[in-house]
């Protein structure tokens, strides 16, 4: 109130996308993401409340045929992926990411890393990801944005090799620069005890109390 804030415009501020996720030691827990999608979502407030309506349409497709066509009765498919993991009825973990187009395809790479290879939080959130993305199948409207395959350097460099010679675009990114940004929470069934992870390619925390 002392001080005006300092101005920032619109393009420094073009994240609109958040996730948490919370547990308690009775099992409760609460997988969440919230966006809006774009910057001022559709620049619609609902009422007084302050609140800003999302412009998740965008998503829909117009062409005829296409599986994702706007159609009455439908719901829209969208980016927003808030996993929440049960293991013989019980919780085994909660987590997700911002990150558009590349939620689904980072949080699968984060689950197998925990199941399949025995991670642990914090490991599954700092390994080696990648992301392939391709024209025409961009969730907002018009579709488009480059055929890239999106890897991180760590990938051996004789990976990445093989890929470009079998054609894929891949476009390498550094160590811990690539999409997305993993929280996690895993319930250890044994003892009950939450194991949280907080990615480092983004500001994110994990906190205990």
């Amino acid at each position: 109130m002392r001080r005006a804030a300092p101005t920032r415009s619109l393009a420094e501020a073009a994240g609109d996308t958040t996730y948490f996720c919370t547990a308690d030691g009775e099992g409760n827990a609460v997988s969440g993401v919230q966006s809006i999608n774009s910057g001022f979502g559709s620049g619609v407030i609902a009422g007084d409340t302050g609140i800003l309506l999302n412009n998740r349409m965008s998503y829909w497709h117009l062409e005829p045929g296409h599986p994702n066509r706007l159609k009455p009765g439908r719901r829209v498919r969208h980016t927003m992926n808030p996993p929440l993991v049960l293991k013989d009825g019980r919780l085994w973990c909660v987590f997700g990411t911002p990150g558009a187009d590349n939620q689904v395809q980072i949080n699968l790479q984060v689950l197998s890393a925990m199941i399949d290879c025995g991670l642990d939080p914090q490991q599954a959130a700092e390994m080696p990801r990648c992301t392939s993305n391709v024209p025409g199948q961009y969730a907002n409207w018009p579709h488009l944005g480059e055929d890239a395959l999106t890897i991180e350097r760590r990938f051996p460099e004789a990976v990445r090799r093989e890929l470009k010679r079998r054609g894929h675009p891949v476009r390498t990114v550094g160590d811990l620069e690539g999409p997305c940004s993993v929280e996690i929470i895993r319930r250890d069934a044994p003892t009950g005890m939450l194991l949280a992870g907080s990615d480092p390619r983004r500001d994110g925390w994990a906190l205990a109390w």
